[in-house]
């Protein structure tokens, strides 16, 4: 599938799972998206995916810290439930050098904030998803007519 597209899931995780992942990921898959359990297979194999992405999607949590093996000019896809107010990954990935997405999910379950497990709009994530492979062709071809 080539890759271009990243979503690392957190179905394994305690908290802040996406409940409607399959059908994320099933939307995401013909724009080249693999999906990556976190706690699954060596880390290496996780940044070596990372680095070949253009995209990284994923609900809030640690393994969004992929970006780092990202290459400048990707763009990462948060996914956060409603009210969310930690700026990290967005720090992160703009001190990198790539471009920010925040989506925000749909009402969590029920539970202490920032630990439920949320549903996001599918269509609304693949048009960010969608939107950023379109630019990172357009900066590729941009660079080409310059002769860059």
């Amino acid at each position: 599938n080539g890759g271009l597209v990243m979503l690392m899931s957190r179905a394994d995780a305690q908290w802040r799972k996406l409940t409607n992942e399959d059908a994320l990921l099933a939307a995401l898959e013909p724009l080249g998206c693999c999906g990556v359990v976190a706690s699954a297979g060596h880390p290496v194999d996780q940044w070596r995916a990372a680095a070949r992405a253009r995209v990284l999607v994923g609900a809030h949590g640690a393994g969004l810290a992929n970006m780092l093996f990202m290459a400048v000019g990707g763009h990462v896809v948060e996914v956060a439930e409603p009210g969310f107010d930690n700026p990290d990954f967005y720090a992160m990935a703009v001190g990198l050098g790539l471009s920010y997405h925040l989506v925000v999910a749909d009402a969590p379950s029920p539970g202490r904030p920032g630990y439920q497990d949320i549903s996001v709009d599918v269509d609304r994530v693949a048009k960010h998803v969608t939107q950023a492979l379109a630019q990172r062709r357009a900066t590729i071809v941009e660079a080409q007519l310059q002769g860059i």
